[in-house]
């Protein structure tokens, strides 16, 4: 089909959605028609494109269903916290703007995209000398080889957030360096049987201090990066990925067991038990907040991630990061600990500012992800600076899902 009737069938099936969506009055209707929505557009999709390819058009899709529709069936507790009027528009707001972005990448023809893409060249590769990668190996483990020992065995409540409450600053440059540095390790230790032996040896202890940590962003941006060098991922196929998500899968579940082991299990709170992000509980307290207040129609929440690394000396009042400001709002009848921040979802941000004109933003938001989709499947698996970049798209909106602040942090740094 003509890749502007394809755009134009999107749209349409899209304005559809919407229409019935707005119809519905219980949350569990809204994931079950949104649920069956995504599938059969997926569907769709793959037989238009005559074949699966990497796409942000699936992570935005599987994200969907890890996080909100996980957690409205497993039925977090927390939730009950909260009447019918102020969770349901919750779920309506993140499913209609979660639609709105999957129709714009729908719209990405990936077949074409990947025909005329380069083939993969490893024979020009990056290169880097160990005697760049090797400094900020060591400086990277001298940093966090304690806090991430100390956090798996004592709870990451109990360790991890107060060890780096005095650099908070120094943070996002250190999960930087982990994202990094097992590809930059592949590309300087190549030549001979020692040298891989210790590309082996420091790659596994960076991922080693990364569940050690707990912080499943970091492993899921150093493991997609790495793992892009090895595979070509651009069309997916189930022997080539069938692996590492067995791989991820496991790290995932293990991950989740250690960073609330320890002393710190004795505080873990019933959002965990429910094996659930929040998102829904969270987004359901913005809402009941913004009943009763005014936004400001202007980007304050949404636009942190532009001004996040500028100290509180500077700027006394710099706005909070949402997920902190959120829960100091008086709305939640929770005890939160010490450091703990919300996830008000990608679309929290904006919510927050412009209220139910959020849909706006998000068109540009939209618009955003379709540059990045393009990018992503000319470059993902060059060996080269972009290749790298490329791959970074995949985990950032993933975990934009969840808090698009710290994602769009992350990626600004990388």
């Amino acid at each position: 089909m003509n890749s502007v009737y394809a755009a134009i069938l999107y749209c349409v099936l899209c304005a559809y959605y919407c229409f019935f969506a707005l119809q519905l009055t219980t949350i569990n209707d809204i994931i079950a028609f949104t649920g069956v929505y995504i599938g059969c557009l997926t569907l769709l999709k793959i037989w238009l494109d005559k074949g699966i390819y990497l796409s942000l058009y699936h992570i935005v899709a599987v994200a969907y269903f890890y996080y909100i529709a996980k957690e409205v069936w497993f039925l977090n507790p927390m939730l009950s916290e909260f009447r019918d009027f102020e969770v349901v528009p919750a779920v309506l707001i993140i499913s209609v703007a979660n639609v709105l972005m999957l129709t714009g990448l729908a719209c990405n023809s990936n077949k074409d995209l990947l025909d005329s893409a380069k083939p993969r060249d490893k024979s020009q590769g990056l290169y880097l000398s160990k005697w760049v990668t090797l400094p900020i190996f060591l400086i990277y483990v001298a940093l966090m080889a304690v806090p991430a020992y100390l956090t798996l065995t004592l709870g990451r409540t109990q360790v991890y957030d107060k060890a780096f409450a005095s650099i908070s600053l120094a943070v996002p440059f250190l999960n930087a360096m982990g994202y990094l540095l097992p590809a930059f390790i592949h590309f300087s230790f190549n030549k001979g049987r020692m040298q891989l032996l210790l590309k082996v040896a420091m790659i596994s202890l960076v991922f080693m201090i990364q569940v050690g940590i707990g912080n499943r962003f970091v492993i899921l941006f150093s493991f997609f990066i790495f793992i892009s060098m090895m595979l070509d991922v651009r069309k997916v196929e189930l022997k080539k990925i069938a692996l590492p998500l067995v791989f991820l899968s496991v790290l995932s579940v293990t991950m989740t067991q250690l960073r609330t082991g320890g002393e710190a299990a004795e505080n873990v709170s019933t959002e965990a038990a429910a094996d659930s992000e929040g998102i829904v509980y969270y987004m359901s307290g913005l809402v009941k907040y913004y009943k009763e207040n005014s936004h400001s129609y202007t980007p304050v929440y949404s636009t942190f991630s532009l001004y996040f690394l500028v100290p509180r000396a500077i700027w006394p009042g710099k706005p909070e990061l949402i997920g902190s400001w959120v829960l100091d709002t008086g709305v939640f009848h929770h005890n939160f600990s010490e450091g703990h921040s919300g996830s008000v979802s990608f679309v929290g941000p904006f919510f927050a500012d412009f209220g139910y004109l959020f849909f706006i933003p998000m068109i540009v938001i939209g618009a955003s992800l379709v540059k990045l989709d393009r990018y992503l499947l000319q470059y993902v698996g060059e060996y080269s600076a972009r290749g790298i970049i490329a791959a970074s798209f995949v985990p950032l909106v993933f975990f934009s899902y969840r808090s698009f602040n710290t994602s769009v942090a992350a990626e600004v740094i990388l």
